[in-house]
């Protein structure tokens, strides 16, 4: 079916140029159909009724997350930046911090107690396979110190690793807590 182009009005036998304008002016059309629209039409927005329907809009056409309304439904975690899902669940590294590969972003998060003032420890990361990059460095530990919290970030794929170098120490806790999914 194509598009219906309803008259305003009847020409008088005596019709003046006018009279023809009028009845162009008050037609209506209505029963528009999607074939009877050109792709090239640049039909503006606010004359576009809102889509209401689910799935009629591809998640690819979503450029502004910060732009979706609060009640617009739960977006995957997968979707998000980093994976969504915020912290994961601890795994013990206190007997294992030789090189090793995050799998996710995520942090090196634990403490040392020092055997004594020379005990140190310097923490790297980095894209390499025996990261070479200190990011953290805890020396020259002096005074009356129970022990020394660390927290470092790791990005994803990334390697890390902690080594002792100076005494070391009575205690070492450490655990890697993965981001996201």
């Amino acid at each position: 079916m194509c598009a219906v182009i309803t008259h305003g009005g009847t020409l008088p036998d005596d019709s003046a140029k006018t009279d023809f304008y009028s009845i162009i002016d008050n037609a209506a059309v209505s029963a528009i159909v999607n074939a009877d629209i050109s792709a090239s039409a640049s039909i503006l927005d606010t004359k576009l009724a809102q889509l209401t329907t689910a799935l009629k809009v591809a998640g690819t056409s979503l450029t502004g997350l910060s732009s979706i309304p609060s009640a617009a439904g739960v977006i995957p975690a997968t979707n998000l930046p980093y994976g969504g899902g915020g912290l994961r669940a601890w795994v013990d590294k206190s007997s294992s911090y030789a090189a090793q590969q995050a799998t996710t972003d995520g942090l090196v998060i634990g403490y040392l107690v020092p055997y004594d003032s020379t005990s140190a420890a310097d923490f790297y990361t980095d894209s390499t396979s025996n990261p070479t990059t200190i990011r953290q460095k805890l020396t020259n530990i002096i005074g009356n110190v129970d022990a020394v919290n660390f927290c470092m970030p790791v990005r994803k794929s990334d390697y890390w690793k902690m080594v002792v170098t100076g005494s070391a120490y009575t205690t070492t806790v450490i655990y890697w807590i993965p981001l996201g999914a």
